[in-house]
Formats: C-alpha cells, sequence, structure tokens
C-alpha cells in the first residue's frame, strides 16, 4: 500500500490459535517495512499481546502393555501413560481398586514413586500398574480393575466428570488340564463343591441300593429256605402217618351150643 504525509490506513489482523496453545499470554509482533529498493529499508514492530485461557482437565489414560492370561499367586506389571490434553500444568492424583473379587492387589507407581504426579500441557507420563493374583485364584475367574486420573489444583477443584478413568478385565489362565484339575480340588469353587457333594450323595445311594438289593436278595433267600423247610416237615409227617399199622378188633364169636350136646353132669 501507499501511505502519503498523514495518511493512515486499517490492518485487519487474524491470528489462527492451534490446539496446542498452552495457557498465558501470547505476544505476536506485526512488522510494517518500507518498500524500498534500499537494501536496508526501515520497519517497526507492532507488538499484539493475545491472553489465552485456561482449557478445562482433559486427562486420558492409555494401556501400553496389553492384557494377558494370569496365573493363580503371580504378580504382574502393566505399563500406562496419561496424559494431559489440556493447555495448563496439572497436578494429577493417580489411583486403582479391583471390584468384584476378593484377594486381588494393586498398585500404582509413578515416575516418582508416588501416586501425586505433576503434568505439564500437552505433557504425558508413564506410570506402573501393580497386579498380584490371589493363590486361591481358579481358572477362568475375572477381575474387574479401574485406574483414574484426577485433576488437582490448588486454587480450583473441578467435579468427577473431569477425571479419567480405564477399566481393565483381568483374567485367570491356566494351560495343563492336570494344573486346573489341582487347582480345582485345591481351591475348589462353589459349584465345583456343589458337584463334588452330588457326586458323593449318587455314589453313597448306589452303594445302599447296592447293599439294600444284596439284604432284600438274602431276605428272599431266607424265606424261601423256611418255606421248603416247611414243605418237607409237612410231607416227612404224611409218611410217617401212611406207615402206621391199623389194627383191627376181631369180634369174638359166641359158643353156640346144641341141645344134643348139653348134658348133665
Amino acid at each position: 500500500m501507499s501511505l502519503g504525509p498523514g495518511d493512515f490506513t486499517e490492518v485487519f489482523v487474524v491470528v489462527t490459535l492451534t490446539d496446542q496453545v498452552i495457557v498465558g499470554n501470547h505476544t505476536v509482533y506485526l512488522r510494517i517495512r518500507e518498500d524500498t529498493s534500499d537494501s536496508n529499508p526501515r520497519y517497526f514492530d507492532l507488538p499484539m499481546v493475545f491472553e489465552v485461557d485456561a482449557d478445562e482437565p482433559d486427562l486420558s489414560i492409555v494401556q501400553v502393555t496389553s492384557n494377558r492370561k494370569l496365573a493363580p499367586g503371580g504378580f504382574y506389571d502393566f505399563q500406562f501413560e496419561v496424559r494431559n490434553k489440556g493447555n495448563s500444568p496439572l497436578m494429577v492424583l493417580l489411583d486403582a481398586e479391583v471390584e468384584g473379587a476378593n484377594g486381588w492387589n494393586v498398585d500404582i507407581g509413578g515416575p516418582t514413586g508416588t501416586r501425586l504426579i505433576e503434568l505439564d500441557a500437552f505433557e504425558e507420563v508413564t506410570f506402573i500398574l501393580e497386579v498380584s493374583v490371589p493363590s486361591s485364584a481358579n481358572n477362568g475367574d475375572t477381575a474387574k480393575i479401574v485406574i483414574t486420573a484426577e485433576p488437582h489444583d490448588t486454587e480450583q477443584s473441578w467435579p468427577e466428570e473431569y477425571t479419567a478413568e480405564k477399566n481393565l478385565n483381568m483374567v485367570v489362565g491356566i494351560d495343563g488340564i492336570f494344573d486346573r484339575l489341582i487347582n480345582e480340588v485345591t481351591n475348589p469353587r462353589a459349584s465345583t463343591l456343589i458337584i463334588m457333594v452330588v457326586g458323593i450323595l449318587l455314589i453313597f445311594a448306589g452303594v445302599q441300593s447296592r447293599m439294600n438289593r444284596r439284604k432284600w436278595a438274602a431276605h428272599l433267600a431266607l424265606l424261601e429256605a423256611m418255606k421248603e423247610a416247611d414243605n418237607d416237615d409237612d410231607i416227612a409227617g404224611s409218611e410217617e402217618v401212611s406207615e402206621t399199622p391199623i389194627i383191627e378188633e376181631e369180634e369174638e364169636q359166641e359158643m353156640v351150643y346144641d341141645e344134643d350136646d348139653i348134658e348133665l353132669v
């Protein structure tokens, strides 16, 4: 543009902020330079100050180490990253807890060994999740682990919706069949106990039924033997009766005398 003595004009400056501008004052210089063929043209820089406000906390938790099957009684480390996607520094409190499982223990270790870490704007920090599996865990058992990253500030506090959360599902896996059987016997779960009790009852019922059948067979044999003994006694009695001699009494014959045979003595 060309300006004469005492002239002026308006200049419109459009500033576009990216998503990586941190909170605070930012100075942008508008350089106005003389358009001349001189190798050293005259110029001056017009400073323009822009104040960028702080965004609301924007935290995220990213899992670095993939999940794997866990063995009973084992200790495992999993690597995670917490990212501050906001434009202002934050104090972040890391925490982890187990839901829906007994005997599991979890702990978090930050870069400095504490759960409270400081994140600059657009910074990410690695932390370790330590998982302890109970020795009484069975194959196929699951545990839900909830990891949280809560923003903190000395001047203000934020509602729970700004707390980043990451859910993990840990699964117990035992590869060998023999190891699974040993695990179920040494640490029986409720379903295994029910199956064992039902099996014992079925075995007891089978043994008892067999014993009852034997007793009933012996009882029937005894009744049959007693019946045969009674029949033998009846037959023997009838034979004794048939062998007893029948004695017939002879009638006494009366002497009949004729009148001629009678003589007077």
